[in-house]
């Protein structure tokens, strides 16, 4: 093996591969949601004005809206191996050594800075479990390079098939076809005499199996399951009875510390996050406390007599909209078209009764293409592999078999969805009156959003829209 790998390696990354999602927490990606835009705000309101500009506010604003459950799951695995004294010298009579628990542990939350690696000659070499010749290892469970890794390749596979969507992604075959490859492109600061990455290199017939299949299987999936208008409503409806509940919501941790749900998440006490499941939440609603009163007519009105948000409109959109600054100006609009005759039976609204909720649809790689930083290779190239290496040929030496594929921007989808908070109209209104008005409300603003990044040297096309407009779900 030119690489000297061992059974310790393999080891590590099988075990990265089963514990690297354990620090999700109740209600899944929802929570960690949460957590970074709504507790996030409720520490804050906890605090004098101005506690954010503060050294330690901002420090605690900063784990809160940065909290993800990578983290969660290297406290679990870090804290699996301190209580069971055990399962650690099994390991290590296994022959791991200490450096195998810190390349674990990386190996499910990549360290910082390595992106820096892409855009810089020299640059440091991050990690401490595993040295720079080692680099294509930290591409397997979580895949800082393209997004393309045994995580995402699981879900795409499985949530493909129970929701009845037709996935085109040939995990197999893409696999199959990894070498291990030179990234002359990447060099760290060592003073090893191999100074380059080494790289997952796929043939380079995987290009659109990279770019195409697993970016629009990942698409669809968002589109219509994930993100889907429906999930974003019920994700609303439920971060809200999370929020009623939050300052109530009391759990011991660590030495008799009593905390809520979001502090048990982001400081991460394990005694309280251990009791952190959908089971807690669904206890809890049903438990007689008066504090609880609210959330529990919420969770009642939403998802038990379904009496929930109406779905009024969305858009497709190319440009940055603050939501915030769009509220107001859209009530305004609104309200001049309430003045008209066709749109007399339309209710005033308040702006708690109008909810946008953005939606950001991507290929996993932001606004960059999956396979920019990938090195793909000619597979025809490869005939004299075996005969080559036997004789001491390395076959990550050969510079005619890579092809570099620099990769083209792809466009990340934004979609603003338009909801309506209004069950029971007053005498004289109607909800089917207040949903029209509303959409032509936001079909206009829309525009007046078009012309005026028109005005701003933008082209129309840049706020490319789809206006098509449904009055109810």
């Amino acid at each position: 093996d030119p690489f000297n790998l061992t059974y310790r390696d393999v080891v590590c990354v099988a075990i990265a591969g089963l514990c690297h999602d354990m620090g999700h927490p109740m209600f899944s990606h929802m929570f960690e949601a949460y957590v970074q835009e709504v507790a996030s705000k409720h520490m804050l309101a906890q605090h004098p004005p101005g506690y954010e500009t503060t050294p330690a506010g901002a420090e605690a604003l900063r784990q809160y809206q940065q909290w993800t459950h990578e983290h969660t799951s290297v406290g679990m695995f870090r804290h699996m191996l301190r209580v069971n004294p055990g399962l650690r010298s099994g390991l290590v009579e296994f022959g791991l050594r200490e450096e195998d628990f810190v390349f674990i542990e990386e190996l499910m939350c990549p360290p910082e800075g390595m992106d820096l690696l892409l855009e810089n000659q020299d640059a440091e070499w991050p990690c401490r479990g595993r040295p720079h010749t080692h680099a294509f290892l930290y591409e397997i469970v979580s895949n800082w390079r393209s997004g393309a890794d045994v995580d995402k390749f699981d879900y795409f596979t499985r949530d493909a098939f129970y929701l009845g969507l037709k996935s085109t992604v040939d995990v197999r075959r893409y696999i199959q076809s990894l070498r291990v490859m030179r990234d002359t492109r990447s060099t760290v600061a060592t003073s090893h005499a191999e100074k380059t990455l080494f790289t997952l290199s796929p043939d380079e017939k995987q290009v659109d199996t990279l770019r195409l299949d697993a970016a629009q299987t990942r698409m669809n999936l968002y589109r219509k399951a994930y993100k889907h208008k429906t999930s974003v409503k019920f994700d609303y409806h439920m971060r809200r009875v999370l929020e009623l509940m939050e300052p109530h919501m009391k759990i011991p941790g660590k030495g008799g510390r009593i905390m809520t749900m979001s502090e048990a998440a982001v400081n991460f006490d394990m005694e309280a996050f251990v009791h952190m499941d959908d089971s807690l939440v669904r206890q809890m609603l049903r438990t007689p406390m008066p504090e609880l009163k609210a959330a529990q007519e919420e969770y009642t009105k939403r998802f038990s007599l379904r009496q929930t948000s109406t779905y009024v409109q969305e858009v497709e959109l190319e440009m940055e909209l603050d939501e915030e600054k769009a509220k107001p100006e859209l009530l305004e609009l609104y309200g001049t078209l309430r003045k008209q005759s066709k749109h007399q039976k339309a209710k005033p609204l308040e702006s708690s009764e109008l909810v946008l909720a953005p939606v950001t649809l991507g290929h996993g790689m932001k606004s960059e293409d999956p396979a920019k930083n990938v090195v793909f290779h000619n597979s025809k190239s490869l005939s004299g592999y075996v005969e080559n290496l036997g004789s001491g040929g390395k076959l990550y030496d050969f510079p005619d078999i890579v092809r570099h594929d620099f990769g083209v921007p792809q466009k990340k989808k934004r979609r603003l969805i338009c909801f309506l908070e209004c069950n029971t109209p007053p005498k004289g209104f109607t909800k089917e009156a207040t949903c029209a008005a509303l959409a032509v409300a936001f079909d206009h603003y829309m525009k007046r959003q078009e012309a005026r990044l028109v005005r701003m040297g933008g082209t129309p096309n840049q706020a490319a829209r789809s206006r098509t407009v449904r009055k109810q779900d």
